[in-house]
């Protein structure tokens, strides 16, 4: 099982990309943004 992350602002984390508006970007830089929320 992998944990899908929800972003604050309707986004989500996979593995170690999060996806906002069908952007991919590295996850350091909204780290802070993320609400680990278990979605599966």
């Amino acid at each position: 099982d992998h944990q899908t992350e929800r972003l604050i602002g309707g986004g989500f984390r996979k593995g170690d990309l999060y996806y906002m508006d069908n952007l991919c970007i590295p996850k350091e830089k909204f780290c802070h943004y993320v609400e680990n929320v278990d979605i599966n």
